[in-house]
């Protein structure tokens, strides 16, 4: 978790997402805002789906499949997403 978001904070010459992020995170800080990161629990039915951990998440449909589900999930309460 923490080198994800030292990804965010320093992102390196190729990774564009995290470049985007960033200078979206500076001007939030810039003009008085809070940007706050969450992470998913997983609580899964072991009947419906196997376990899942967080080595799981190493395989990128999975995340993506998560991710939109999260996106969906947000975007229902509200919620200014930035990665979009």
């Amino acid at each position: 978790m923490s080198r994800r978001v030292n990804q965010y904070r320093k992102p390196g010459p190729t990774q564009k997402t995290n470049k985007d992020l960033n200078a979206k995170f500076e001007d939030y800080i810039k003009k008085g805002n809070r940007i706050t990161l969450e992470v998913i629990h997983l609580k899964v039915s072991k009947e419906s789906v196997p376990s899942l951990t967080i080595d799981d998440l190493k395989n990128k449909d999975l995340r993506k499949a998560l991710e939109g589900l999260l996106i969906y999930n947000y975007r229902e309460k509200n919620y200014i997403l930035l990665n979009k």
